[in-house]
């Protein structure tokens, strides 16, 4: 009887310890997806800053350009939540202005291409682009 006890003894310690396994393993898969999936969420929470960072950045640069037509861009501007860069403008006339800014927020980065008539009196685009 005391080999039977013994026995049975060890049958519950093994289903214990893999019914153990197999919930720890569950309980870590789990844990895992979920970490996961929070860091997809801030992931695409900063690329949505970056694409909004850079589209007030643009229409800045636009506003400046409008109001100065010297105004040639070329500068980076360091904002409470990233950075935000104006490339050199280029004016092959004033029909055609493109403006391109790269913004950075928590180093996730969005460029924005903006091309538009400088002549007409309301921005009339003719491109835009982010990339």
């Amino acid at each position: 009887m005391h080999t039977t006890n013994t026995q049975q003894g060890y049958l519950a310690i093994s289903a214990t310890l893999i019914i153990s396994a197999v919930l720890l393993l569950v309980i870590s898969q789990s844990v895992l997806r979920s970490s996961l999936s929070t860091q997809s969420l801030i992931e695409i929470q900063h690329a949505t800053q970056a694409k909004i960072l850079g589209r007030s950045c643009v229409e800045d640069a636009v506003q400046l350009f409008l109001t100065d037509v010297s105004y040639r861009g070329d500068e980076e501007r360091t904002l409470e939540n990233g950075t935000c860069t104006v490339l050199p403008i280029a004016v092959p006339d004033l029909h055609a202005v493109t403006i391109t800014v790269r913004a950075t927020t928590y180093e996730v980065p969005s460029t924005l291409s903006i091309t538009f008539d400088a002549t007409l009196p309301h921005v009339a685009t003719s491109i835009w682009e982010v990339w």
